[in-house]
């Protein structure tokens, strides 16, 4: 038993000798000895200690110096856990803090060695349970950073720190983790951090994630990674601290495009692969970085950003950001940026074709040039300059071109400073003074392009102030200067136009009284008052106008005007008078709706079509209105006139859906007959009933439109076409046409349908209708039977006519006449324009014997079958054969009948073969002499022969004069002479200069009569229907007059005045 309580009381002894430190810290007195204890040991000192561990102690002030650290705590709370101490440790259950400074003692770079952890020698192990300190300080040399809130909890060892939990919040971010620090001559680090960067006001809305900092290694060589907690960034980067106390930073960021939602969204534009950064960190006030992105978008191939930025002191410089590769990059910039608290940057820039990014829907700019800029970012548009600027820019297909220097100003909007430029080929300058007040000029020396409205010369001056000055003055098509006087407003801009006078062209347009408005910045919208505008007699006003992204515009009209122009250059004169007014209402740049309504007593279109002046079309009352919107289009035409009918218009278009109307009643054709140059109308008139349907791009039309009682003329034709009648039945996408007349007094009809597969398809036939042709001598009985067929792209002509009879007067070539090659282009004549249509003939053309060509040389009665042939892009061709009937042929002053022959075609219609025989009969000696003709007209073949046989020299002589070279030798050879001398001079052309005599033609010099009556005659045409001709006797001094009138083409008077005299009546027909 003895043994037992020995036993006990040594084991109470051996506890009761660890805990005597504790009872005694645990009391005032004991707590001081034992502050006092660690001071003798440590580099610690304590200031003010109060309370014991029983309750909790107090400090004013802990201070810890060592190891090149100075650490400073103030207002310390302790709290620990006693009992802890039976195992050594030492248990802080909760402690708080003020403020903690710890100054980190800098030293020289040559002397610099690896960091060493700041954890003290501590003969126990100290537990920390919760420890919170207001305001961390940390100092070295000039820089001190600063962190609020932070709390711990974890162990501190001899040679480790653990860390369950270490959180606060700095400047730019909270954070919140663990790890281990371990005291092996380095900061060895394991961490484990999160960060909550929207825990603090400022910070980029697209950096309001959490993120998660893992980090090994020791504060000379750390390996980690941030990664955002959504996946949407991933950082990772290794950190060198060298022996001089430089950190080298090197990583990569995926997700960089997260960082730039502040730009616009432009969808092709974008960053490829991850962000590569390198840094060089002195200090925190001392750093170098590079950034180096792929970026695609900007060009056909992903292309290359570069950015290095150098910060000394809390000063920034770019030292070089380029996008691009070298040698040639896109764009280069570099210069100074300033202090991140005032951003003033100074950058040189250079550009290389260099595409802006911009939306789709916009122009296309590329920048090539160089230059210099600064501006402040706080107020970058009342700082910035530009120097040596030298730029070409590239908006869509437009070259700009522009060089000079410019800087803010007074005014922001009217910078200083000289710019000069081309846009395209159009010059323009600007310039202003840096003087207060100076007024701002853009001159456009050239003017402005344009196809109908040129400006030859354009000038802006503009002075500002608390009322500002434009002045205007343009030169070319619109002539004149504005005086504009401009004030700035609580809600934008008033101005006033002073009265002013412009001319377009040689028209002025003038306002009699100031024009005043403002323009309001909320909406940027213009306000107008009331004002009028006036040209010629007509006037324009509006009671009150707002024009900007919505605005109503309502304008009254006087319509008094007198005006001519051309259509087509087919001249017209137009006279209207009278009254309206518009209103047009629009939203959002978009029109909403537009409502007009004209009324005219009196619409007149006045076509000059012939000389002097034609019979206008007058409408003594008009009437033109409708309604316009996005979803409606509604127009109507009331025209009404005593003389000329009415007509009445309505349109109504809903969305693609058309619909309308169009009536007419008694509309009088030959009122129209101005409009038709190419037919004289003579009467008739037009009653329509039809309904308007489909779409604007597939109109169609259904109904009834009658044309009767009507008569046309064609200056061309000589015949009328009377009680003229032609109905169209329409159907939408079809229609029937059927129609009568009268031509030269026979019937004529004309039936068709339209539209299979878009073809009008037609059946003219006429039987024994007479048609005149003047202007091509053609005079003929013919019955046509025709089909037509029209599209949009062809017309084909097919089907037989009948020629019954009829007289071609051939003319012949003009005088002098000379053809022109196909490949010679006269610039004052206008070239014909291209024909609308291929044009396709098929036709047979019988001819029946009776038809006769006549020409000067020729008249001849000719019967026959031609087929003409016509194809696009080929040359007309022409088959078949005319019989050549009987006729006369006068040649060599002789008159020679034709016997028998033809004219064949096989393709070429200037070109046919001929097979003719010419003769002249010698009653006296029963003689037949004349010549054959064969071959083709362009290479023609003669043989004379005469029946019974003679020899060449007789024959031509039987030819000439009529008579045999035996007979009256003396003076046969006279005559012949004379008649071949007077061909020959003929076909000379000695004769053009008294054929060039206004009025005379057909000069020529012959010989006439036979034996002793032989005559030298010269003749010719005075006009076209008097025909004279003089001769002198050869052999006998007898003079011949010989005058003859033209009544008819068959009917004519002669008067012959020589040894006798007659008068004598003519008329000539053919005989079927």
């Amino acid at each position: 038993m003895r043994r037992r309580l020995l036993r006990y009381l040594a084991l109470g002894v051996l506890l009761l000798i660890p805990l005597l430190p504790l009872w005694l810290v645990a009391t005032t007195s004991g707590l001081n000895q034992a502050i006092q204890f660690a001071q003798a040991r440590l580099p610690l000192v304590a200031e003010n200690p109060e309370g014991s561990l029983w309750r909790g102690v107090s400090l004013d002030a802990l201070r810890y110096q060592g190891d090149g650290l100075d650490l400073t705590i103030k207002n310390v709370n302790l709290r620990v856990r006693w009992l802890c101490m039976l195992r050594s440790t030492l248990c802080i259950d909760e402690a708080s803090a003020g403020s903690v400074k710890l100054v980190i003692e800098e030293r020289e770079s040559e002397d610099a060695v690896s960091l060493k952890a700041p954890l003290p020698w501590l003969p126990f192990l100290l537990d920390i349970n919760s420890l919170a300190v207001q305001e961390l300080r940390i100092v070295r040399g000039d820089n001190e950073e600063l962190v609020r809130k932070l709390t711990l909890s974890g162990e501190v060892g001899k040679r480790q720190a653990l860390v369950a939990q270490l959180a606060g919040e700095h400047a730019m971010v909270a954070w919140d983790g663990g790890g281990t620090l371990s005291r092996k001559g380095a900061w060895d680090l394991a961490l484990e951090v999160s960060l909550r960067s929207a825990a603090l006001s400022g910070w980029p809305e697209n950096l309001t994630t959490d993120y998660a900092i893992s980090g090994t290694g020791d504060l000379d060589s750390l390996e980690g990674t941030v990664s955002a907690l959504d996946d949407s960034l991933s950082l990772a980067l290794a950190l060198d601290r060298g022996l001089d106390g430089r950190v080298d930073l090197v990583g990569s960021l995926d997700g960089a495009a997260i960082l730039l939602p502040q730009l616009p969204a432009y969808p092709d534009i974008g960053l490829e692969g991850p962000l590569a950064f390198e840094a060089q960190l002195a200090d925190l006030q001392n750093l170098r970085a590079s950034f180096r992105q792929q970026v695609v978008g900007l060009t056909p191939r992903a292309a290359s950003l570069g950015v290095s930025l150098e910060q000394s002191a809390g000063f920034w410089t770019l030292e070089e950001a380029v996008l691009g590769d070298d040698p040639e990059p896109l764009l280069r910039v570099a210069g100074a940026l300033g202090e991140l608290s005032y951003l003033s940057p100074v950058l040189s820039f250079e550009a290389n074709n260099f595409r802006v990014p911009l939306r789709p829907d916009q122009p296309r700019i590329v920048l090539s040039g160089s230059g210099q800029g600064r501006f402040t970012l706080s107020d970058p548009l009342g700082s910035f300059a530009l120097s040596t600027l030298s730029m070409t820019v590239l908006e869509g297909e437009t070259l700009w071109s522009v060089a000079g220097d410019l800087q803010a100003s007074d005014f922001p909007l009217l910078p200083a400073g000289k710019l000069r430029g081309r846009r395209g080929e159009l010059p323009f300058s600007y310039e202003r003074s840096a003087s207060p007040g100076a007024a701002a000029t853009l001159d456009l020396p050239e003017g402005l392009p344009g196809e109908e409205l040129r400006v030859s010369a354009l000038q802006a001056r503009l002075t500002p102030g608390d009322v500002a000055q434009l002045d205007l003055n343009a030169e070319g098509d619109l002539r004149g200067d504005l005086d504009i006087a401009l004030q700035r407003s609580s809600s934008g801009v008033e101005f006033e136009i002073q009265p002013f006078v412009l001319y377009l062209r040689d028209e002025a347009i003038l306002a009699n009284a100031p024009l005043v408005g403002a323009w309001h910045s909320e909406d940027a919208a213009i306000a107008l008052e009331a004002f009028c505008l006036q040209w010629r007699a007509n006037t324009a006003c509006s009671e009150n106008a707002s024009l900007g992204q919505q605005g109503e515009l309502n304008v009254s009209v006087q319509i008094d005007e007198e005006l001519q122009g051309a259509i087509s250059e087919k001249p017209f004169s137009l006279e209207a008078r009278g009254a309206g007014a518009t209103k047009i209402v629009w939203g959002d740049g978009a029109l909403e709706e537009a409502v007009f309504d004209l009324a005219f007593d009196r619409l007149s279109i006045d076509p000059y079509m012939y000389e002097g002046t034609a019979n206008p079309i007058e409408w003594e009352e008009a009437r033109a209105f409708g309604t316009l919107r996005p979803d409606l289009r509604e127009l109507t035409l009331d025209l009404q006139s005593a003389r000329l009918g009415a007509v009445y218009l309505t349109l109504n278009e809903a969305g693609a859906d058309l619909n309308g109307t169009l009536r007419t009643r008694g509309l009088d054709l030959a009122s129209l007959d101005d409009l038709l140059p190419e037919w004289s109308l003579r009467s008739g008139s037009i009653e329509a009933d039809m309904s308007i349907k489909g779409s604007r791009g597939d109109p169609q039309l259904f109904g009834k439109l009658l044309l009767q009682n009507a008569a046309a003329r064609h200056p061309d034709i000589d015949t009328t076409l009377s009680d003229l009648r032609l109905a169209l039945d329409a159907r939408g996408d079809a229609f029937s046409i059927d129609g009568s007349a009268l031509l030269g007094g026979a019937p004529l009809t004309l039936a068709g349908n339209c539209c299979d597969d878009g073809t009008l398809e037609a059946v003219l036939k006429g039987e024994k209708n007479e048609l005149l042709l003047p202007t091509l001598g053609v005079e003929a009985l013919l019955s046509p039977q025709l089909n037509l067929r029209l599209n949009r792209e062809s017309v084909h002509v097919g089907g037989e006519v009948t020629v019954h009879r009829g007289v071609f007067e051939h003319a012949g070539p003009a005088d002098e006449a000379i053809e022109v090659s196909e490949d010679f282009y006269r610039i004052d004549i206008p070239q014909a324009p291209a024909r609308r249509f291929d044009v396709t003939v098929d036709l047979r053309a019988l001819i029946e014997p009776g038809f006769t060509l006549r020409s000067k040389e020729l008249e001849a009665t000719l019967s026959g079958d031609l087929k003409v042939n016509i194809q696009p892009r080929l040359p007309p061709a022409l088959y078949g054969d005319l019989q050549v009937l009987g006729g006369e042929l006068r040649a060599y002053g002789q008159v020679l009948r034709l016997t028998e022959g033809s004219v064949g075609f096989v393709g070429d219609p200037v070109n046919p073969a001929l097979n003719l025989s010419a003769e002249r009969r010698i009653r006296a000696e029963d003689l037949r002499v004349g010549f054959h003709v064969r071959g083709s007209l362009e290479e023609p073949t003669f043989e004379m022969f005469s029946d019974p046989v003679r020899s060449e020299r007789d024959t031509l002589s039987y030819l000439l004069r009529g008579r045999g070279p035996d007979a009256g030798a003396s003076m046969d050879g006279t005559a012949m002479a004379l008649s071949l001398g007077a061909s020959a001079i003929n076909q000379s052309g000695a004769l053009e200069s008294l054929n060039s005599i206004p009025g005379l033609s057909g000069v020529s010099l012959g010989a006439e009569g036979s034996d002793d009556d032989m005559a030298a005659t010269i003749s010719a045409y005075v006009g076209e229907r008097l025909y004279l001709s003089y001769g002198v006797g050869i052999y006998e001094p007898v003079n011949a007059l010989t005058a003859r009138l033209y009544l008819r083409s068959r009917l004519w008077l002669e008067v012959v005045s020589r040894l006798e005299s007659s008068f004598d009546l003519y008329y000539r027909f053919d005989i079927e």
